[in-house]
């Protein structure tokens, strides 16, 4: 009893402590850049386009600065392993990591991150918003963070992209789970090609 109560007060004090505060001007710069490498990587030898001939780059929202924001990480108390369908119907392993707290548009948000299987340290965070089905995929995006030792983050929702089954249906993407959607339009990221 001792043990749950420490591990609950742990946790309530990592997601009670403040968020770091984000450099938007700077994760502004950077969205250029991921942008810049995104465009790249998709006319590559290793697209998931078919043909790149006439490829002019992906399609985005314009950057909205309001939808870079700081996150704290609550660590899954278990970190079991979740079986997430995909849309070829297979089943892919990941990890629990725990979930990300943050605030946009004035309400509190959070999202279940997960980590591979394979033992590489970021985090995945599949999820599906308002924008679902209209000017994004209906599938949902996904966001990718580089792990931080401090549990605090710089979220940018500017940098949502879409799986490659969006590009081509032989891929098979996780889909994101039922808790990660949120009734948040996310007007920022990779939008519908």
């Amino acid at each position: 009893m001792r043990f749950a109560l420490l591990v609950f007060t742990v946790l309530i004090g990592c997601a009670a402590e403040a968020p770091p505060s984000v450099d938007r001007a700077q994760m502004a710069e950077r969205w250029g850049e991921w942008v810049t490498s995104r465009d790249s990587l998709f006319r590559s030898p290793v697209s998931p386009l078919a043909d790149t001939t006439g490829f002019d780059g992906l399609s985005y929202f314009p950057y909205d600065s309001t939808l870079a924001v700081s996150a704290v990480l609550v660590p899954a108390v278990s970190q079991d392993t979740v079986a997430f369908p995909t849309t070829t119907g297979e089943l892919r392993p990941m990890i629990s990591a725990g979930h990300l707290v943050f605030e946009a548009s004035g309400v509190q948000w959070r999202l279940e991150a997960f980590r591979s299987v394979f033992g590489t340290a970021d985090l995945f965070v599949p999820f599906r918003d308002a924008t679902n089905n209209r000017q994004t995929y209906g599938g949902g995006r996904y966001l990718d963070l580089e792990e931080q030792p401090s549990g605090r983050y710089a979220l940018d929702l500017n940098r949502a992209y879409n799986p490659y089954c969006v590009y081509d249906v032989s891929y098979s993407c996780p889909l994101p789970p039922a808790e990660n959607t949120l009734e948040l339009a996310v007007t920022a990221g990779e939008t519908m090609p």
